[in-house]
């Protein structure tokens, strides 16, 4: 049976970073802030960047 709530674009893969103390509280103010997650954040930024360079090859 799947988890959560259904959607058109599952996100099933998940990957394990280290941050810097300044890293992880910028990206936690940022959530509070925008009141989203981390994750949504993290994706946000990939997906602005995606859109403004030519993916790598």
């Amino acid at each position: 049976m799947p988890y959560g709530r259904p959607t058109s674009d599952p996100k099933g893969n998940s990957i394990r970073i280290r941050l810097n103390d300044e890293m992880r509280g910028y990206l936690f103010k940022k959530s509070e802030k925008e009141k989203k997650t981390v994750s949504q954040i993290i994706r946000d930024i990939i997906a602005r960047d995606m859109k403004s360079k030519n993916p790598p090859t």
